[in-house]
Order: structure tokens, then sequence, then C-alpha cells
């Protein structure tokens, strides 16, 4: 639960009211693991890439900035992330430099490369995806991450309570839950079950389809692994915290 608190006043001349947000404080969740991606920091990781450059200036503090392809992996240990069916909310803050046509720019992803076993994300052709390797979800449309739309946002992923399929998972961006505008596959369908894994960052720990070479190319901040499934009042706040 989050406590919200406002200050209200009025200009006497137009009888306005003037609402202001002075304060949005998390007094519910908080992460099981948090990775600052501050060079100070590195030791956080289990491995850093050769693609991915320390101490950029970052959404807080400091950002790893990652070239693209396989070189970008950087991992967190197995057992860290939750796994199967459990609940759990993953959240990052992305800046991308550029899409790189025809790659799948891979933000984060762990499990394994078959049906249902993984949860694999990337900005493609202007949209989310996320792959189970029993298809793929498609979530949002027509965003423009290194033009229109560039600078900063925040992404989460969210597998709610009692999860059984990818129906049951919701990805939000900068606080706003996201409508699934495409399938393929088996899309939401399909049973989830992801296996247990190294989590890679900056692109995924999966090797299938030669899926680990499409890496992401910008910058990364501020992950933070939930093993509840965040409200979307508590998701919209990380979306607002600077």
């Amino acid at each position: 639960m989050f406590a919200i608190t406002f200050i209200k006043s009025c200009h006497c001349a137009s009888l306005a009211f003037i609402v202001t947000l002075v304060s949005i404080s998390s007094v519910g969740a908080s992460p099981i693991a948090q990775y600052t991606l501050n060079t100070a920091d590195i030791g956080e990781f289990a491995s850093v890439g050769s693609g991915a450059t320390t101490g950029q200036a970052g959404k807080f503090d400091q950002a790893y900035n990652f070239a693209g392809g396989a070189n970008n992996l950087t991992t967190i240990p197995a057992g860290v992330v939750p796994s199967g069916s459990a609940e759990r909310t993953i959240s990052i803050w992305f800046n991308q430099t550029a899409d790189q046509a025809g790659l799948q720019d891979k933000l984060f992803g762990y499990g394994a490369g078959t049906s249902g076993n993984a949860i694999d994300i990337s900005l493609e052709d202007g949209s989310l995806r996320l792959r189970h390797f029993g298809g793929n979800i498609t979530y949002g449309q027509n965003f423009d991450f290194d033009g229109t739309d560039a600078g900063w946002h925040h992404l989460a992923v969210r597998v709610n309570a009692s999860a059984s399929t990818f129906a049951d998972v919701d990805v939000f961006l900068d606080g706003t839950k996201l409508s699934v505008t495409g399938t393929g596959g088996g899309g939401t369908g399909v049973t989830l079950n992801t296996t247990d894994s190294a989590f890679g960052i900056g692109t995924t720990t999966i090797t299938a389809s030669s899926s680990n070479t499409q890496g992401f190319n910008g910058l990364l901040d501020e992950l933070q692994i939930f093993d509840s499934a965040l409200t979307h009042l508590e998701v919209a706040t990380l979306a607002l915290l600077d």
C-alpha cells in the first residue's frame, strides 16, 4: 500500500484550487533484490558483459550503457528472480539509443528456450514483446523510443498471484498497463512455468534461436525484483519516482 500526501491551496482572486502532490512514499512491498547499476556496485552482478559500459549518466545516479549483441550479457545468479508460476514484479528503467532494425533489442530475459519456460522482454516494431518460446505476446504500439519518445522510461513486468498462463502476465510502461496488441504461436494461452536460471540484463541468458545475440542498444538503470505482484498504484508510483 502507498501513502499519498496532498497539499490543497486556494488563489482567492480566481477561486482556483491547485492540488500539488508533495510526497509519495511506499509503505508496502520491498524488493527482494535491487541493482543500482552504479560503478561502485559492480560486484552485485555474477558477470558483466564486455558490451556493457559502466559509469554512464543514469536515471538515478549512474547507469550501464549496452552496445548491443551477445556481449551485453550481464547476469544475476539463478535462484534470485522468482520462477515457475510464482507471483513477481520485475522493474527497470531504460533509455534506448538506437532501434536496431531487424533485431529484437532484448532488455532482459531468463528461463529456458522451451514452451512457456521463459520470460524474455524486447523492444520491437514500436512495441514491447514478451517471448515465452511457445510463441510471443506484443504489448502497446506506435512507440518511437529512439525518436519522438526518446528518453528514460519505466518498465514493469508483473506475474499475478495464482498465475497459470501468460494471460496472467501484465506489462506496464511508465505506470500504464499496456494492452495486448498482437500474439504469435500460443500467445497468452501458453502455460506459465519459468525455468529457474541466471537472469540476463542487456540481453537474455537464453541461447535458443540465437536469442542472446540480439541485445539492447542503450542505457539501463535501477533494476528491482519483487516476489509479489505489485498493485497498479505501486507500479505507477515506481514510475513517478525521480
